[in-house]
Parts: structure tokens; sequence; C-alpha cells
């Protein structure tokens, strides 16, 4: 995934990300059986990322029409148009059901969700739902998260076990009025837990209750939003890490407890939910690191696609960024190889200078390095004479009809230069580097990779 679909939410955070990096290498040491599936449950309100989303459900992209290629390749534009040009293609789904099962295959059905989601989203603002936080919205959102839960339960193994994490308000297995809803919304734990649905009677809900080092919470007062019910019987608790399984057997708080939980007669905590985990003293998560700054080549350095996206958005205005501003203002995309569109997970670094752009991947147990050379065409004069004095190690080749002009460049080093659009590129293989491999050629490609952005100066100028 793009970690630029979560530009904006809380969860845009370092910690967050490194908590998907450390999954991704775990599960890569794992057998089929013992991987941790992650699977994103809850309503979505961004159109831009559902579509995003249906782009990475893709099996079949040589079956993808042009309407769909525009669709995920194109700059969304704001959520209005995003979603005038998605409905045609997946609306009504009987219409394209051979050309859905065409492009997404196995995932079909997934996107079949997708789109039902959107009818009722687009139903539910059509009839009056605002979008603002309260107990319709929550309960729109909890509507949908049991019906994706329920979706999953009939594709996944019986014997599948799930931890899923949601805010307070979502887990509470009884009404209760508290801060961020009412008695009226429907929560998701509640739903989870009644009737004849499938995990009745399975369901365990563990408030976290977390402090913010920013605020000052002594003994005798309520621990964060957890106001509704009397806390203060875990005072001494509230300054270390601390697990609390309410549920346990001989626990007083599987009975009433006079005053716990207001105007609630017989009601035990134990009704809301199971357990609880005291998390005294965080620190609210820094988001990612934008950049950092390269003196030796007058360039800002990126750690990912997301993090050069956010200084476009937030940090153009900076004294520290005159040199690289016009550029980066410009900027509606990156010039990568094929192998980094179809998995921009690959790029793990991104240098903006002030005549040529840098991707860093790797392939084939190989680092490379990719470059736009937008100021000029130096690189590829300089290939040329190379070529032309059979000086390096030169050999002329051909990449999709495109002369690619390669030698030896520096200690352990081979690059490829060629002319595309107008504009040079420059492929370099940094290990091994001497001699042709000829699985380069595939990389001597520049794709456009769009980059998600609101910065307002985006042109289409590269």
């Amino acid at each position: 995934m793009r970690w630029s679909v979560k530009k904006g939410l809380h969860t845009d955070a370092e910690l967050e990300r490194d908590l998907w990096q450390w999954l991704y290498e775990y599960n890569s040491q794992q057998p089929e059986d013992k991987k941790i599936h992650a699977i994103g449950i809850d309503a979505e309100f961004n159109i831009n990322a559902m579509i995003k989303g249906i782009s990475l459900l893709v099996e079949r992209p040589d079956k993808v029409s042009k309407e769909w290629k525009m669709l995920f390749e194109e700059p969304m534009g704001d959520e209005q148009q995003s979603f005038a040009k998605v409905v045609p293609l997946l609306l009504p789904l009987e219409k394209h059901e051979k050309e859905l099962r065409d492009i997404f295959g196995e995932n079909y059905e997934i996107v079949v969700r997708i789109a039902g989601y959107l009818t009722s989203f687009v139903s539910y603002i059509q009839n009056g739902g605002s979008g603002q936080l309260g107990d319709e919205l929550y309960s729109f959102r909890d509507e949908h998260s049991l019906e994706n839960i329920r979706f999953l339960l009939n594709t996944l193994p019986e014997d599948a076990k799930f931890f899923a994490q949601f805010g307070a308000g979502h887990i509470y297995q009884t009404p209760v009025d508290e801060v961020v809803g009412s008695k009226n919304f429907h929560r998701l734990g509640t739903r989870l837990n009644e009737g004849r649905f499938p995990l009745k009677g399975q369901v365990c809900s563990i408030l976290y209750m977390v402090e913010n080092k920013s605020g000052v919470t002594k003994k005798n007062e309520p621990l964060g939003y957890y106001d509704w019910f009397d806390n203060r019987v875990f005072q001494d608790y509230f300054e270390q890490t601390t697990f609390i399984p309410l549920d346990m057997e001989g626990s007083p708080f599987t009975q009433e407890i006079e005053g716990m939980v207001p105007n609630e007669e017989g009601a035990a905590l134990t009704d809301y939910f199971q357990k609880i985990l005291i998390l005294p003293n965080s620190e609210e998560a820094p988001e990612i690191q934008c950049e950092k700054f390269r003196d030796d080549l007058a360039g800002i350095e990126y750690s990912s696609v997301r993090a050069l996206e956010v200084c476009i958005d937030k940090h153009l205005n900076e004294p520290s960024h005159e040199d690289n501003a016009q550029h980066l203002s410009e900027m509606n995309c990156l010039y990568v190889p094929p192998v980094c569109l179809e998995n921009t997970e690959k790029i793990d670094n991104i240098i903006v200078a002030p005549a040529w752009v840098q991707v860093s991947f790797e392939q084939n147990e190989f680092k490379y390095l990719f470059e736009h050379h937008f100021a000029d065409e130096n690189a590829y004069q300089l290939a040329q004479y190379y070529y032309k004095q059979e000086k390096n190690n030169p050999t002329i080749l051909e990449a999709e009809n495109t002369p690619v002009y390669s030698y030896d460049g520096g200690i352990d080093e081979r690059w490829y230069v060629w002319m595309q659009d107008e504009q040079c590129f420059v492929l370099r293989r940094l290990k091994n580097g001497s001699g042709m491999a000829e699985k380069d050629l595939l990389l001597c490609s520049a794709q456009k990779l769009m980059l998600n952005t609101e910065h307002s100066n985006i042109k289409s100028t590269l």
C-alpha cells in the first residue's frame, strides 16, 4: 500500500508506519498458515482512497480499459470529480460484471463490496447525511464495519482468530452516553454480540485508557475521556502500564457497583467491556519525518514517496527549501521504472536536487538509482562522448525502441542513459557494476507515478 493514502489521518505517524513495516518483515519469514493478515473493515469517507484501493486489486493489468487507466493514473482532483469518474465504471454492477471479473480476477467479490459501499455512501449523503461527527455518522460507520466482518467470516477459514482495534466508543457492548456518542449510537461492539450474529457470545472488548503526557492526570481525577464511569477505583494504577481482566473469576466488576456506571441500574462494568489496559505517560506519536538536507548535493532527501508529498503540501515556504521550492511546487509526479510503479514500496529513498530527481530501489539483489535529469542533457551528452571515444567499456543498446548508452561509471557502477519525451534519464546499478546485465534494460523506461498532493501550484510541467 502506498502510505500516501493515510495523509491527514491520525495514524499518519512514524510509529504506525513502523508497525506495518515490522508486520511486513515478520510475514515474509513465516509460512503461509502462520502469517498475520491485516484487513481494513471501517467505512471509508475518502473517495480517492477507495479508488486507490481498487487499483491495488487489479490482477490483469492488460485487461484494464482506457477509462480505468485514466482513473488510476491521473490526479484525482476533488471528491466530487473522483466520484463522477468511478461510478459509471462500477454501477450498475450487472452491466460491468464480465469486465470487472476480467480485470480483478479473484478480487472481484471485494470490488463488489466496495461498489456496494459506494452506493450506500451516496444514498447516505443524498438522504441528508452530513458526514459530521455524531450518532448518525457513527451508526453508518459501524453498520458497514459489521457487514464487512460478516463478509470476512464467509471468506476466511472457520478457525480464524481476530483482533480488531477501534476507537473506544465503538467497542462498548451496552448503550451508554459518553463523549463520542449517545445511547442512540448502535455501536459495533453491541452489534457483534447480539441477535443471530455468528460471533455472539465470543466477543471480548478491551478498553485502552490512555493519558497523553501533555495533559495532567492526578489521583481522584478521571483519566482521559473515560469520565462516563467513575474510574477512580483504578487510580493506583494510573502511573504504570497495567492490564486488568475485569471478568476474571471472583471479580467485583461483574456485578453492579453503586455509582460506577451512572443512571444504569443493575449495570456492571463488564456489560460494556471485559478488560482494561492502562497506558499512562503516553506521548503523541510523531508525524513521519519529511526530509533531511543534503548540502553535498544542494538537495533534499526523502525517506519515502509519502514524505515527499508531505513536503510539497506543507513545507515549501520554509527558507531552507528556497533552492528547490520552484521545482517542488511544480511536481505532480515522480518518474520511476516500471517495477516501482507496480510496487511503490520498493522506493526507499528520493533526492530532489536543483537539476535532477533521484529514486533509489532494489531489484534482482542489486541496488539501483533512477534519475530524471529535468534541467539539462549533460548526462546524455557524456554517455555519447564515451561511446564515440570507446571509453569506460561503452555500448549502445535498445529498450522499447529507444537507444540506451551504457558504460562503467566509477568503481563498481554501471550507467544506462537515454532520452525519453525529450528528457534525460539515467539508471545506475551500484552492485557488481561492471558489465551490462540484460535485466537492467527492463528498468530503462520512465513511468509517471502520480503524487497525491494538495498544493495549489501543482502543474503538469514534468
